[in-house]
């Protein structure tokens, strides 16, 4: 007889470069969907103005996480990816779309 169990998928990185790789991923899933939530759901035009300020903010934060990854400081880049996540986290939000909050795991 099989014992209930539940089974985690969640990638756990072990560096921080790995965590970085993680985070940059997850930015890219969310950033993909924007496009789809604003097609299907059609946010009213002041949540779409809200939407790309967020996006904007997001952009910036992603340049400033890879700058900080290429000077080698993944704990800057980390702490910028996350940001820009967030602000992704909130365009969703803004145009309808709830997502689980992020897991904030230190470097």
């Amino acid at each position: 007889l099989l014992h209930a169990a539940t089974l985690d998928y969640t990638a756990r990185a072990t560096t921080p470069a790995e965590a970085l790789a993680l985070e940059l991923a997850q930015h890219q899933s969310l950033a993909e969907l924007i496009p789809i939530a604003l097609a299907d759901l059609r946010p009213a035009p002041p949540a779409v103005a809200l939407i790309e300020r967020y996006q904007d903010a997001s952009r910036g934060l992603r340049a400033q996480a890879l700058q900080s990854r290429q000077h080698g400081d993944t704990a800057q880049a980390l702490v910028h990816i996350r940001s820009a996540t967030l602000n992704l986290q909130r365009a969703l939000a803004a145009a309808g779309v709830i997502t689980p909050a992020q897991a904030q795991t230190p470097p």
